[in-house]
């Protein structure tokens, strides 16, 4: 339970600080993995995907046992690929 609060403490920070941007400067995302990967790739086969992760958790035994604590990372990641017909 506390290696699983660990990491997702870690990830949040480390998205905190890689998104986070100065006052003064203009927007300017970071360019992503995928961004990469199209530059290379023929104008009609595209490729993204997401990654999320959330932490839930429940103390008291949640209704099942008592005195008991349960906590889940769950994570979905996708990856998307798109073939589009030439015009």
């Amino acid at each position: 339970m506390q290696k699983i609060l660990l990491i997702t403490i870690l990830v949040l920070w480390a998205s905190a600080n890689v998104c986070a941007q100065p006052a003064q400067s203009a927007y300017n995302p970071l360019p992503s993995v995928s961004g990469y990967l199209n530059e290379e790739l023929p104008s009609w086969l595209r490729i993204g995907g997401e990654f999320r992760s959330r932490l839930e958790g429940f103390t008291g035994g949640g209704g099942f046992k008592k005195d008991t604590t349960d906590d889940y990372l769950l994570t979905r990641t996708r990856i998307n690929l798109t073939i589009e017909p030439a015009h």
